[in-house]
């Protein structure tokens, strides 16, 4: 037990993070993008604050990012659809982690990406049916052994409520009631917190890409 034994994993995630961020931005833009993605998300508040702190959130980033680059990196290079099951089971590791979020907002991000490009030619990829039954094994697996109570308080109390409620224990005072129970919409509005000094460059960054139109050459 020690203070750099409980920091590594964290540590170890954020750079983790930093690296697959550079490796999605090099596979969809070029190095110099990768460059920058991967300098924004280790110099942004969140990435100095939560980076080194002993908790699971860098690890959950960690296997989001890994798996949407497993996913980008399957769906853009014909001869790499195995990675399909990398990302499948890199949401796997971080819904065990923390939450279901690991799986459900990549899934999100895909889906829209998807409708966008009118593409349904990635249902016919074995490797994605492949994947998509490992995790389901791993995930069943896991939540299996961890038995009924874990289970009911995991999805209702922990996913469900919280993410439609603001009521906290009433025995506690309303601001630790408010603190440990964050509505959804909550996370809009703490990514320019999060993002800092960076978010300060993003209404103009929509700016430039609404003037060049770029999204019409390529979605």
């Amino acid at each position: 037990w020690s203070e750099a034994a409980l920091r590594l994993p964290s540590v170890l995630s954020s750079l983790g993070t930093m690296m697959t961020t550079y490796g999605l931005g090099r596979l969809l833009f070029s190095p110099i993008a990768g460059l920058w993605g991967a300098l924004v998300v280790g110099t942004c508040y969140a990435g100095l604050w939560f980076g080194p702190l002993a908790i699971i959130d860098p690890v959950l980033t960690f296997f989001m990012t890994l798996g949407m680059y497993a996913w980008a990196r399957a769906y853009f290079q014909d001869s790499s659809q195995w990675w399909y099951v990398i990302g499948f089971v890199a949401f796997a590791l971080g819904s065990m982690v923390k939450t279901l979020h690991a799986l459900a907002m990549p899934v999100l991000v895909m889906g829209i990406f998807l409708w966008i490009r009118h593409d349904r030619r990635i249902f016919r990829e074995p490797y994605l049916w492949i994947g998509f039954m490992v995790c389901g094994l791993l995930l069943g697996g896991y939540y299996l052994f961890l038995g009924q109570e874990f289970r009911q308080h995991f999805f209702l109390e922990e996913n469900l409520k919280r993410m439609i409620s603001v009521a906290g224990d009433q025995k506690h005072s309303a601001w630790e009631a408010y603190w440990g129970k964050r509505p959804i919409f909550w996370y809009g509005l703490v990514i320019w917190f999060d993002a800092f000094p960076w978010s300060l460059l993003l209404p103009a960054g929509l700016l430039l890409l609404w003037k060049r139109r770029s999204w019409l050459e390529s979605p």
